[in-house]
């Protein structure tokens, strides 16, 4: 198969029965009031965070509440441990919750603490006209903003909640939640399936180079200074090769002073191999070569070496009537061991394989691979052969070339490239190996979506589905509890099944 299965690496255990309303938010301490029109039934008595919940009566606007440190009984006002800020609209339902630690401001000398309040967490609440939860901002600052929106559809008795990332490109689509709603038409809480974003692919720089020479130079145009300079993986300039020289002329001079400084690009052209490569003559077609281990080899009277040893070694190389490289196989034996101080080696295996296809310019336009994998050092058939193939095409106007890394299962390259590696070409116009972008093409979350985005834009399989299952007695008292929640893959086929918080009660009757 090409690619991966990349949904399970996505996978995290978000833990499901997320508090909607789970106080940790943020936002400014202001008396911002929402007003929502008065309803003609008492939609409120479904709201669960209301003026009761938090022991208060009447028509409370906000409320704010310090909480202190107890210490060995006694109540330490001087240092309270966390302030929190209420808000409610005139139907006394929750619109807004605010949150605040407690900061270290300074010691004096005497060793008195001075502490203040600083904004951690805030969250609003929006609802329609039937008191039901349309839209939940949670802010931390300094970390992260969410908004989750939710949707209902009465008519099928269904809802939907999507929760985005705030963010300066917009929001980013976290999650999708799908419910089915209670007899009240109110989101039932307790089953529920949640779906992630669709993928697209996306690119990412994973590593940089590129590796000059440095040289200053003196009046008589001898380098006086020379160091290699390379731009590593992580972005930072590292040195090589650094010497000075102090130079003598016959004139009795020193040179004088550095006049200039020149910066030579360090090159290694990345191009195909022709027979006069390996020191060939008369337009060779193949080329087969071993290379022997030193204490196998016997000579005979006349210092001739009998080829009575064993290759470590052994390489094939075909040409086409121009003298270039165009298939390449390469083998290989491992040691083994040592009897009687003798080594043992096993058989000579098949290591590699390779085919290259060129442009006019003789430049490598597809290289095609194979890689053999064993089982362990002595077996001859390979557990695994890794096939893949490079394709490149090169821009001489922008002096660049790039290359697209594909897999292949024997009998088809596979649809996407897996990575995607930029060169800067030579004078003479082929890839320079030491100067490069390459990047990791995966399969990555949208970046961008807007709320009038299409919902759809979600995988149609879910991740996950749970349902809190109950079973009751005769007497209709809850006698089994749990929460039994259903991991799927990509595929809709199920990948795991979690019981979680399972509890069991033993009831007596009279």
């Amino acid at each position: 198969m090409c690619g991966a299965n990349t949904i399970n690496t996505m996978k995290k255990l978000i833990f499901l029965f997320f508090i909607l309303f789970a106080f940790v938010a943020c936002g400014n301490d202001d008396d911002t009031e929402v007003i929502v029109e008065e309803p003609q039934e008492d939609y409120t008595k479904y709201v669960g965070y209301k003026l009761e919940y938090y022991d208060l009566k009447a028509d409370v606007k906000s409320v704010e509440r310090v909480y202190y440190n107890i210490e060995g009984g006694n109540i330490d006002t001087k240092r309270p441990s966390r302030k929190e800020r209420y808000y409610f609209d005139k139907n006394g339902v929750l619109v807004k919750a605010v949150g605040y630690t407690l900061e270290l401001v300074s010691i004096s000398e005497a060793g008195e603490y001075e502490y203040r309040f600083k904004l951690s967490t805030e969250q609003l609440y929006t609802y329609d006209e039937k008191y039901r939860l349309t839209e939940h901002t949670y802010t931390q600052y300094n970390f992260r903003v969410s908004k989750t929106i939710y949707t209902f559809d009465e008519e099928n008795k269904t809802a939907v909640g999507i929760e985005y990332e705030v963010n300066s490109d917009g929001l980013t689509p976290k999650q999708k939640y799908n419910y089915v709603l209670d007899e009240n038409g109110r989101i039932n809480t307790e089953s529920i399936s949640v779906y992630l974003p669709k993928e697209k692919k996306s690119e990412t720089l994973v590593d940089k180079r590129e590796y000059k020479y440095i040289k200053e130079i003196d009046l008589k145009s001898n380098a006086v200074l020379f160091y290699g300079n390379h731009l590593n993986a992580m972005g930072y300039n590292q040195i090589s090769d650094y010497y000075e020289q102090s130079i003598e002329y016959y004139d009795g001079t020193s040179g004088g002073s550095t006049i200039r400084e020149e910066t030579i690009p360090r090159s290694n052209a990345y191009g195909v191999s022709k027979y006069s490569d390996y020191q060939l003559n008369g337009n060779a077609k193949s080329l087969i070569e071993f290379v022997y281990t030193d204490g196998e080899l016997v000579w005979d009277n006349e210092d001739n070496i009998l080829e009575t040893g064993h290759p470590i070694t052994k390489k094939i190389m075909n040409f086409d009537s121009n003298g270039v490289c165009i298939e390449y196989t390469s083998f290989r034996r491992e040691f083994i061991e040592y009897i009687n101080n003798v080594p043992r080696f096993g058989s000579l295996r098949e290591e590699g394989y390779f085919k290259y296809e060129y442009d006019s310019k003789f430049r490598i336009t597809s290289l095609y691979d194979e890689y053999f994998y064993y089982e362990n050092v002595e077996t001859t058939t390979p557990k695994t052969i890794d096939k893949s193939i490079r394709i490149i095409t090169y821009d001489d106007t922008k002096n660049t070339a790039t290359a697209l890394n594909y897999l292949y299962d024997g009998n088809n390259i596979c649809e996407k490239p897996y990575s995607k590696t930029v060169y800067n070409l030579d004078p003479a116009g082929f890839i320079n190996m030491f100067n490069y972008e390459e990047y990791s093409i995966s399969e990555g979350k949208k970046t961008k979506n807007q709320l009038t985005g299409d919902i759809n834009e979600f995988n149609e399989t879910p991740y996950v589905k749970s349902a809190l299952i109950k079973r009751f007695d005769t007497q209709k008292n809850m006698i089994e509890q749990y929460n039994l929640n259903k991991f799927y893959n990509e595929d809709g086929s199920i990948d795991k099944t979690e019981i979680r918080s399972y509890r069991k009660r033993e009831i007596t009757y009279y």
